[in-house]
């Protein structure tokens, strides 16, 4: 199976610091991240042989969201630019099929890269 359009929902919720002071990084799903979308791939790969399953995941996310905050008595707007990079390897096995359930015991590699 080869999925091109496929996309995970994210909320984001942190700080970032200048200079030692913290602002706020809010953003939620609808509101936010959609409309701060720069750009977006994602690749999902799988096989399956009898009782195997291996799998393949890359998702590439560009936002450019705008963050207001105070800092000190200073009111301070940012344009930040973040990107993420996911990547996922893996396998599956088959344990238990019924004509209704598939029990799989799955295990794999998942690395993660943010850059603001």
């Amino acid at each position: 199976m080869l999925a091109p359009l496929f996309l995970w929902g994210m909320s984001i919720d942190g700080e970032s610091s200048i200079d030692g002071n913290a602002l706020p990084l809010d953003l939620d799903f609808r509101d936010d991240v959609m409309e701060s979308l720069d750009a977006v791939f994602t690749f999902h790969f799988e096989a399956r042989k009898d009782d195997l399953l291996l799998f393949a995941e890359y998702q590439y996310v560009s936002l450019d969201p705008t963050v207001e905050a105070n800092v000190g008595p200073v009111n301070v707007n940012a344009d930040v630019d973040l990107t993420i990079n996911t990547a996922e390897l893996g396998a599956g096995y088959t344990i238990s099929e019924t004509d209704a359930t598939r029990w799989e015991v799955l295990g794999g590699l998942r690395w993660i890269d943010q850059d603001m």
